[in-house]
């Protein structure tokens, strides 16, 4: 009973382990390795204050693959002699009674790999603006945005808070913007600490801990990003950093100076620690002077944008019911949170039509590690509930290369139709992004293959050694045990034969040797 109960355990955990095996190969199939860099959005056309009269009435992109973009370029002149690029044309109707005069925005994609032998910018002259064919010279503006690179994940780039390129134009203006603590008059204080170990102490990491007095209501705090703690409440900034030796922290208060800090040091284990922390410096200055203390004058971007950027900014990273706000302990913006964009403007009159077209080039993200590698590229669609109206979508795709079903691709790649140059779309454009990816073939090899082909093989190897090879084992005892015990019995009797035939030799020379003397007797 106990034998049939194991073998059905055993039956049991053989089974489950291979499905495990079954459900995780799908899994490792579908692995994607890392991308040695990200791609940037361009195009798309936005109404800048977000409402529009005017109507689209159709939209046609053109995506011509003539080129691949390499992993990086180093010349100028080499990243200017790439040539995929997309071109969009939009049919613009006033279906009003009055004439309507409407501020448009299209985004700049931007180089996503830059090297430090290519200034920012050299590719500006490859994104054009033209208004019924003339082409015209846009003002160029910046914003923030959480970054320029886009990853093709449907999930993600559907999430309009993080991934859709106009989430800045909110902020573009103008003139200075002001929040009720952020007006760029505001007073801004800089407070400087050091903080070091105490010789007597062989620790080299530690903690310090600080409970600050904030009222969300009246000031703000700008910390490091590391050094917020999650117990902040609305009165309170709960802060917390490992320090090495010695390290410096810089804490901003914007609105009102900050009381005296009552500092705690501790060990990992939050064990007490002998360690100093002293005010090294305090500087008092204006926000529109903190914030400029990162602008760059030689940037091309104005001053105004740059510090309309950083509320933006700051709104983005502010701790929920909370003064604390994560953004760093330095003012400057990285260039890749400024998004520079082309803005023009278009005046029709009652029943109007006008055809806005814009060129920008094509820099897709890159899978290199796939044999051939994957291109995927992305189009920031404009939002139908800016417009009156809006029309249906023609796509073009002009590739010798495949396009693949990765990703949810936004349309599905069932809904292409094959044509001679490529691809060709058209419908209704319901999602934020137009994304596909291309290929030299259909199916890339990207190694996971072979990892669920070895992790299936140790997994049967496993299974063989725990459930089988036992058996196995015991079958071959079995087997050599009945050999030996046919050996033993086949020499047993051939020992009582050889001992049969020697009594029977012995007999037989004995009755010779009875008769010899018999004749013996006879004779004499």
């Amino acid at each position: 009973m106990k034998q049939k109960n194991m073998m059905k355990s055993m039956t049991a955990g053989a089974l489950a382990i291979l499905l495990c095996v079954l459900a995780v190969m799908p899994a490792y199939a579908a692995f994607d390795p890392p991308m040695p860099w990200a791609g940037s959005v361009s195009g798309g056309v936005f109404v800048a204050d977000g409402q529009s009269e005017l109507a689209i009435e159709q939209a046609e992109l053109t995506f011509d693959i003539a080129d691949l973009l390499q992993e990086s370029y180093t010349d100028a002149q080499e990243l200017l002699a790439y040539g995929a690029q997309v071109r969009a044309t939009y049919t613009i109707y006033n279906p009003t009674d009055h004439a309507v005069t409407e501020q448009l925005a299209t985004p700049m994609g931007t180089y996503p790999n830059p090297s430090e032998s290519i200034p920012a910018g050299t590719d500006a002259k490859k994104f054009t603006v033209a208004v019924n064919g003339t082409q015209i010279t846009p003002q160029l503006r910046h914003t923030f945005t959480h970054g320029t690179g886009y990853y093709e994940s449907a999930s993600n780039m559907q999430n309009p808070d993080v991934y859709l390129p106009d989430f800045g134009l909110a902020y573009l203006s103008d003139t200075l913007l002001s929040h009720p603590i952020f007006t760029p008059d505001a007073p801004v204080y800089v407070y400087t600490y050091r903080v070091e170990m105490d010789e007597s102490e062989k620790e080299k990491n530690f903690v310090i801990r600080a409970e600050i007095p904030a009222d969300a209501q009246s000031c703000a705090l700008f910390i490091p990003w590391y050094a917020y703690d999650s117990a902040s409440t609305q009165d309170t900034v709960s802060i917390f950093q490992t320090a090495y030796i010695s390290e410096d922290i810089t804490i901003c208060s914007v609105g009102k100076p900050m009381d005296a800090i009552e500092w705690k040091t501790e060990t990992n284990k939050n064990k007490e620690f002998k360690a100093s922390v002293k005010q090294t410096s305090l500087t008092q200055m204006t926000l529109y002077e903190y914030v400029m203390l990162g602008y760059d004058a030689h940037s091309g971007v104005s001053e105004q944008d740059y510090f309309n950027a950083f509320l933006a900014y700051t709104d983005k990273y502010k701790r929920e019911d909370s003064a604390a706000y994560n953004v760093g302990d330095q003012s400057p913006l990285p260039d890749y949170y400024l998004q520079p964009w082309q803005l023009f403007s278009v005046e029709l009159a009652p029943g109007q039509r006008a055809s806005v077209t814009l060129t920008a080039p094509l820099y897709p993200s890159l899978y290199d590690r796939y044999d051939p590698p994957i291109y995927i590229y992305a189009y920031a669609m404009a939002h139908k509930q800016e417009w009156s109206a809006y029309g249906q979508t023609s796509v073009q795709v002009i590739t010798q290369h495949h396009l693949l079903d990765r990703e949810q691709p936004m349309p599905h790649n069932s809904e292409y139709t094959k044509t001679e140059q490529g691809y060709h779309w058209q419908g209704d454009a319901e999602f934020p992004y137009l994304v596909f990816s291309t290929c030299e073939v259909q199916k890339p090899s990207d190694g996971s293959t072979w990892v669920a082909a070895i992790l299936l093989i140790l997994i049967i190897l496993f299974l063989f050694i725990v459930y089988v090879l036992p058996w196995v084992i015991l079958a071959l005892v079995i087997l050599l045990v009945v050999f030996l015990i046919i050996r033993a019995v086949k020499k047993r009797k051939k020992k009582k034969a050889e001992r049969e035939n020697l009594a029977q030799v012995a007999s037989q020379k004995e009755e010779e040797h009875a008769e010899e003397q018999e004749n013996q007797e006879k004779q004499e």
